[in-house]
């Protein structure tokens, strides 16, 4: 097989497995590394926010994690479809300079189908009080709340998330 021939197989597989993925209920929802998924931040009967523990090792002032927005049914609309989920499979804070990287991201529809891809590698300031800054103050700072949520990984922890969408978010300390 020639090289051009090697990397568009490597190519087919790859994209086979992400839509496997995608229809299995999401990436993030089947992602082995994962042991938890902590929330770090919600907005009442809408969305929660969540990232995987413990996520990635810290490489200096790095740290990568997977981020997803978990949304309550039919709350969320983007060009006229619901969306069920979306997710940052390789967000990266630097926690020295207050910056993010989002890195790839996927919105997908509650059947799993993908609705969105796109991809931003560059670094830029985190705003204040939105959820990559909640996410750094946790993966930085270690900032945690007593009762924060965390949900056990498997296929069915977004179901489990979106019961909690009800609750009244724990403050952070």
């Amino acid at each position: 097989m020639g090289h051009r021939a090697s990397h568009f197989l490597a190519l087919a597989v790859g994209l086979a497995f992400l839509v496997g993925c995608a229809s299995s209920g999401g990436s993030a929802s089947s992602d082995r590394t994962a042991v938890s998924w902590r929330k770090v931040t919600q907005v009442d009967n809408r969305f929660a926010v969540f990232i995987n523990e413990p996520g990635a090792p810290r490489d200096g002032d790095l740290v990568t994690f997977r981020l997803a927005y978990v949304y309550a049914p039919g709350e969320v609309r983007f060009n006229d479809r619901v969306v069920g989920w979306q997710e940052y499979s390789a967000m990266t804070i630097n926690c020295a300079t207050h910056e993010v990287r989002p890195g790839p991201r996927m919105r997908y529809e509650p059947d799993g189908a993908v609705m969105l891809s796109d991809d931003n590698q560059e670094f830029g300031e985190i705003n204040p009080s939105t959820a990559a800054d909640d996410a750094a103050r946790v993966r930085c700072v270690g900032e945690t709340s007593g009762d924060a949520v965390r949900i056990p990984n498997g296929p069915k922890w977004m179901d489990i998330a979106r019961k909690h969408l009800t609750e009244a978010a724990p403050a952070a300390q």
